[in-house]
């Protein structure tokens, strides 16, 4: 009697039968043979439910060919598995979900492990043919390709994982140093990292919001973060830019001005490189309503260039801020570098003031006005070598306070 068992379920003719049709079996054989090697398709999900396909004994049945392809007349709701029988067939088989729904299908042949196919994916799956316990495995696990792979085509795509929450990398095997490229799923990164765990020793960070983070990897002293840009050119000459920054709102809705670049800082030559000339200023350009143009530069003779008004704590420098008081008034440490327009006694407090610091007195009465300078531990009238407690300015006249250190001061000016 004939039998079925192997993996193929190909007819095998038991010894001394089938005499004159022996030929016919072993045809019908053949064709199943190059029907395993082959691709089939089978309307296998004609409802919104799991499925089972079996590949018949000694006759054509979609499910033998070595890529199958499953389809379906019914829209599939939720993931649905399909079982390929009998279990005891051992077979490496493409399947390819093609079903309707976009669903997931779970390729299955007895109670052991399975594999899911995501909607419009292909698998390489082995059956075990293990029986009852039989299990589908995922064949490309652990997969090598030799020197090189390719993805072809006018999108080419690949896809590294599965949606679910996972940590995905690729990983660069190297002799000295492993490096990889992944994703850190847990704080939503994508990371460029040393070493083969996602999230060791990262050194480029991106985050979903579009920040980049730069991090060393060497924990010895004076061992920075180092950022280079590099030009490629091969004979800087004057006014060449040799790297740069660019500030853009490109999005911005208003358009116009609004999406030109707004701010930059540049890296440019001052003349021609040579082997014993790298002249460079760094340009700082801003915009108001234009394209950013440049508005300071620092020199490579370290001379810097403002076209604005440059200000520090006490106001635009060259131009002296003026501070009002109608009335007596004690100076403070923010009068610094100021002209107090006084119409009463100014009066110097002690410890307050630095070597170096200079304040000045305009008298804006019509007789004369008191400095009083009893707390400070000396205060010397310039010209003179006597410590005085107050001196007086002439009517509408100025008077400034130098002070050598915090307790002692120089008075000089109109003085009475």
């Amino acid at each position: 009697m004939a039998t079925y068992v192997n993996n193929l379920r190909l007819k095998e003719i038991a010894t001394g039968d089938e005499s004159g049709t022996w030929g016919t079996s072993t045809n019908t054989n053949l064709e199943l043979i190059a029907d395993a090697l082959g691709y089939a398709t089978e309307a296998v999900f004609d409802s919104d439910a799991n499925k089972t396909t079996t590949v018949a004994n000694g006759a054509a049945d979609a499910a033998r060919a070595m890529y199958y392809k499953a389809t379906g007349s019914a829209t599939l709701s939720a993931s649905r598995d399909l079982t390929i029988l009998p279990n005891d067939m051992s077979r490496v088989m493409f399947i390819e979900n093609a079903t309707t729904g976009s669903q997931d299908i779970v390729i299955k042949q007895g109670s052991g492990a399975s594999v899911t196919i995501g909607t419009g994916k292909v698998r390489l799956v082995y059956l075990d043919g293990a029986g009852s316990g039989a299990a589908v495995i995922d064949s490309m696990t652990d997969a090598v390709v030799s020197d090189s792979f390719q993805v072809a085509g006018t999108t080419p795509t690949i896809t590294i994982g599965d949606g679910g929450a996972e940590d995905t990398k690729i990983l660069f095997d190297g002799n000295a140093q492993d490096f990889y490229v992944g994703l850190d799923d847990t704080a939503d990164d994508f990371i460029i990292g040393l070493g083969s765990a996602v999230g060791t020793t990262p050194i480029i960070s991106l985050t979903e919001a579009g920040a980049i983070t730069l991090k060393g990897t060497v924990t010895t002293d004076d061992s920075p973060m180092a950022l280079t840009l590099q030009t490629a050119e091969t004979d800087l000459a004057l006014n060449d830019v040799i790297g740069k920054i660019d500030f853009q709102a490109p999005d911005e809705a208003a358009g116009s001005d609004a999406n030109l670049v707004a701010a930059g800082i540049e890296a440019v030559s001052e003349g021609d490189f040579s082997s014993s000339n790298n002249a460079t200023k760094l340009s700082f350009k801003t915009a108001a309503s234009e394209a950013a143009a440049e508005k300071m530069a620092l020199s490579s003779a370290g001379n810097l260039t403002v076209t604005g008004t440059v200000t520090d704590a006490a106001g635009a420098i060259r131009a002296i801020p003026v501070n009002t008081e109608a009335s007596t008034y004690e100076l403070v440490a923010g009068d610094v570098g100021k002209v107090i327009n006084s119409g009463g006694t100014v009066t110097v407090p002690a410890s307050i003031f630095s070597a170096g610091d200079v304040i000045t007195i305009f008298n804006n009465t019509a007789g004369s006005l008191t400095i009083t300078c009893s707390a400070i531990t000396t205060a010397y009238k310039a010209g003179t070598d006597t410590d005085v407690d107050s001196v007086t300015i002439d009517t509408r006249g100025v008077a400034t306070i130098l002070f050598i250190t915090t307790t002692l001061c120089v008075i000089s000016g109109d003085l009475g």
